[in-house]
């Protein structure tokens, strides 16, 4: 992808995050970027275009961050702390308005990013309780798909407001991360694993502090 078709959907991004998908006309976007809506169309067909390509590299980059190797010293628990961590740090950054408007106004879109969301994170936490059970930092009894698609669908309905289970604020606190992180750990860990939760746990702290 060409650098100024990507500026364009970084910039799309900005601005469906601050005020929503459907607020956001073309005469927006190019005026934030200080080109004329000519450069916009020879880059997209329509807005309808840009929304899917937007949505795309949102989903692409969650989708790297999820699949990425981990440095090697890094254990399961830890690795699962740092992507949730940052996965927290993305929400907060997009407005709740998005959802909205692709469901209501983009059903296509929202639909493929819901099932990519739903494999993606079904693997993701597949891997990392298998990697934990041989660590021995998770208990060996666990059943790992069971759990993988049990905190999948949680992930989907929980951390969306529509459904009204948990409120934006809510979701975005750190106190729901920490709750959530505990509730978590303290199912699946083992004694040894439950030590180490604690230690990075404080650890991650401190850092957010610096």
């Amino acid at each position: 992808m060409d650098e100024k078709k990507l500026s364009i959907i970084k910039k799309g991004l900005q601005l469906f995050s601050l005020y929503g998908i459907r607020s956001v006309t073309m005469d927006d976007l190019a005026a934030g970027l200080s080109v004329s809506k000519k450069t916009l169309y020879q880059n997209f067909n329509n807005k309808s275009d840009l929304v899917a390509e937007v949505m795309d590299h949102v989903a692409q980059e969650i989708q790297d961050e999820l699949e990425s190797e981990p440095e090697e010293k890094m254990n399961a628990i830890e690795e699962f702390l740092v992507h949730r961590r940052d996965l927290f740090r993305k929400l907060s950054r997009q407005n709740t308005a998005i959802a909205y408007d692709l469901r209501k106004y983009y059903p296509d879109v929202f639909n493929r990013l819901k099932e990519l969301r739903r494999k993606v994170l079904y693997e993701a936490y597949l891997k990392n309780l298998q990697k934990g059970i041989n660590e021995g930092l998770y208990r060996k009894d666990l059943d790992i798909r069971f759990l993988s698609k049990l905190m999948t669908g949680g992930h989907v309905y929980t951390f969306d407001p529509v459904y009204g289970i948990f409120s934006e604020e809510e979701l975005l606190s750190d106190k729901f991360r920490d709750r959530l992180l505990d509730y978590h750990f303290r199912g699946i860990c083992t004694t040894k694993g439950m030590v180490e939760y604690d230690r990075l746990k404080k650890q991650l702290l401190q850092n957010d502090k610096v």
